[in-house]
């Protein structure tokens, strides 16, 4: 109520003087009502109003000391709202310093986020609304002053202070602690720090610590570590390792008891610049272990930094790629994506081992390939950890056709011995010639197919007596089953043959003295079989002579020369030469034992078949070979003798 004071009189009041009191109680009115109303501005916000009012509890938070989110109460019949953020400016709102404004700001929009604003430095923000006509409210002010960031670091640098000073006891075979990092040696497995000049980043380093092997996984207990560094963290960092290695393809990583939190593949030397691998650690206080996978890894630097802001890697290569089945061209190379793949015909997947080029890598691809026709096409995508870069491999895998070879390409034998015949796919006997002094052999195989399937290869054949062993067999079946081939081998244990002294072939002695048949041609203790189609045969005969008592014969069945049904052997000078033989028939009269340089025949007599007899020629030509052979049908020879 507004109560009017006024002087009560029998006065007339006439017409002007009353209407200047009807103004007076209106303003009182008025007046009253504007000093009694108690939060206004909540009333109005819910009214329905042609201007919007301007927005409240205008707040800005700091979320990681340079980013921030601004937030306000929405005005009920705001449409958008307009925002502008200024740099260096304390509610002055200079157009200088402008950094943005955003504009068309609806509801749903709110709150504002800027990222990596600058530190240590006051913002002033102002925002207003609009309403759906364009009607704008007055601005809304606020300020508020980013923090500066605390760093705080720890490094380890193998060319300064007390890791440096490890070069007096290098190489050293103990764990030991430098200013809290921890170097495990182990005895037998030793580290080092070594001299060597080279820069990288901020950094001019003149030593390395030489981890000189591969170091312990996450599987080997802490007290069993050896050829790697570990040190703690006790809450969200950066670590950093600079290194480089002493050979192509060497990796480093980084990982805690659970899982491996980095990794690189060092440059391959030492006089390349270092690389960096860095790791961002999320979680809490750990471990940390550094080693080389396999081969020693030169570390310069490792480095711990605490408030740094990490910067996610882009690197989207692999490492390494292996795959399950077939030969892959061409060779792997990280940047090179596309392949071929060649598998055998009856292959039904491919499976897929990769080494990422970065731990935090997500492979967003199955890793095993379904093979459903002659060809499949099929892709792996790596994702950097930044979530933006990616690489795509793309693999062309073909099945071969089914193949029916059934040769082998190669066959090995260890033990230092003679191969005769040399080796062809499509030879199939062997006889393979060692002296006295081996006593076991290994026949390997390799077959011509590569889906072959090869039998009784990577043998170890031991206890071999004096003369022949075997003949020991490698079989190789067709890719298709239909085709089957054999190689056989005949390892024969000889004494070394001394091709400047006297020799003696005695066919009852080892290497001979069983019963035996040759093909093909075959070198025995420097005496050479050379057999036709009839072959040249050991058989079994009781015979003496001169003290000689013969069990064994060497039968030529038929006549012969230089090229076919003959022996031969190397002199090297004037000799003389012993032949006890006799015909291959008893009755026989005609048969001629002959022995030929290769184009003359020096010697042809005839031997009877009633008896065994000795011929004695002397040999008065220079070094060369020698042949003995039957001029004309079967004969029998029990011992050749050469004395110079």
């Amino acid at each position: 109520m507004i109560t009017i004071c006024r002087d009560v009189s029998y006065k007339t009041i006439n017409n002007k003087q009353m209407k200047k009191i009807k103004y007076i109680i209106i303003l009182s009115a008025l007046l009253a009502g504007i000093a009694g109303c108690k939060d206004f501005a909540d009333e109005i916000m819910q009214g329905n109003y042609p201007r919007p009012f301007s927005p409240t509890g205008m707040e800005a938070n700091l979320e990681n000391l340079d980013d921030v989110t601004i937030t306000w109460n929405q005005v009920n019949n705001a449409e958008t709202y307009v925002l502008e953020l200024y740099q260096n400016d304390s509610l002055q709102f200079n157009g200088s310093n402008l950094v943005e404004t955003l504009t068309d700001i609806l509801p749903d929009d709110m709150p504002v986020h800027f990222k990596n604003l600058q530190k240590n430095v006051k913002y002033s923000v102002r925002v207003k609304a609009i309403n759906a006509d364009g009607t704008e409210s007055k601005w809304i002010n606020y300020y508020f002053l980013t923090k500066a960031k605390e760093v705080k670091i720890t490094e380890w640098n193998f060319s300064e202070g007390n890791l440096l000073a490890l070069t007096e006891v290098s190489p050293f075979a103990e764990t030991m602690q430098v200013d809290g990092l921890t170097l495990h040696a182990a005895s037998g497995k030793t580290m080092r720090v070594v001299a060597n000049e080279v820069s990288a980043g901020d950094y001019n380093f003149t030593h390395y610590l030489d981890l000189q092997g591969g170091g312990s996984d996450k599987s080997v207990a802490d007290a069993d570590k050896n050829r790697c560094v570990s040190f703690e963290v006790t809450e969200p960092c950066i670590i950093k390792v600079y290194a480089n290695g002493g050979g192509t393809g060497r990796t480093l990583e980084a990982y805690t008891s659970t899982e491996v939190i980095g990794t690189l593949v060092v440059p391959a030397s030492k006089s390349d610049e270092p690389a960096l691998m860095m790791v961002n650690w999320t979680g809490g206080k750990e471990t940390v272990y550094v080693r080389s996978q396999g081969s020693g890894i030169y570390i310069y630097l490792i480095r711990v930094s605490i408030g740094e802001v990490y910067e996610p890697s882009s690197v989207s290569t692999l490492t390494k790629l292996a795959i399950s089945e077939g030969a892959m061209t061409p060779s792997f190379s990280p940047d090179l994506l596309q392949y071929t793949i060649t598998v055998p015909n009856s292959t039904a997947k491919v499976d897929f081992t990769p080494t990422l080029g970065h731990a935090k890598q997500t492979i967003n691809s199955s890793l095993t390939a379904e093979l459903t026709g002659d060809q499949t096409i099929y892709q792996i995508e790596v994702l950097a950890e930044d979530g933006i870069s990616s690489s795509t491999y793309v693999f062309t895998i073909v099945k071969e056709p089914i193949s029916s070879d059934a040769t082998l390409k190669s066959l090995d034998i260890t033990g230092g011995g003679t191969l005769t015949p040399d080796f062809s796919p499509d030879v199939t006997e062997y006889v393979f010639n060692v002296d006295t002094t081996v006593h076991e052999v290994m026949i390997s195989g390799t077959s011509t197919h590569p889906y072959a399937t090869v039998g009784g290869s990577g043998i170890t054949y031991d206890n071999l007596k004096l003369g022949n062993n075997g003949p020991f067999t490698i079989t190789v079946i067709s890719e298709d089953k239909s085709n089957v081939k054999t190689y056989s081998v005949t390892v024969q244990r000889v004494a070394p043959v001394n091709p400047g002294g006297n020799a003696e072939w005695n066919f009852s002695d080892a290497p001979f003295g069983e019963v035996i048949e040759y093909s093909t041609e075959t070198t025995i203790a420097g005496l050479t079989l050379i057999p036709s189609e009839k072959t040249i045969k050991i058989t079994a005969n009781n015979k003496s002579m001169d003290g000689y008592n013969f069990t064994y014969r060497l039968q030529f069945q038929g006549t012969g020369d230089p090229t076919k049904n003959a022996v031969k052997f190397a002199v090297t000078g004037a000799c003389r030469i012993t032949v006890y033989g006799m015909a291959g028939n008893s009755s026989a009269t005609d048969r001629p034992l002959v022995i030929s340089d290769g184009t003359t025949e020096l010697f042809n007599e005839v031997i009877l078949g009633d008896a065994l007899q000795k011929k004695v020629y002397d040999y008065n030509g220079g070094a060369g070979n020698l042949f003995i052979y039957s001029g004309n049908s079967g004969i029998n020879l029990y011992m050749i003798k050469v004395v110079y």
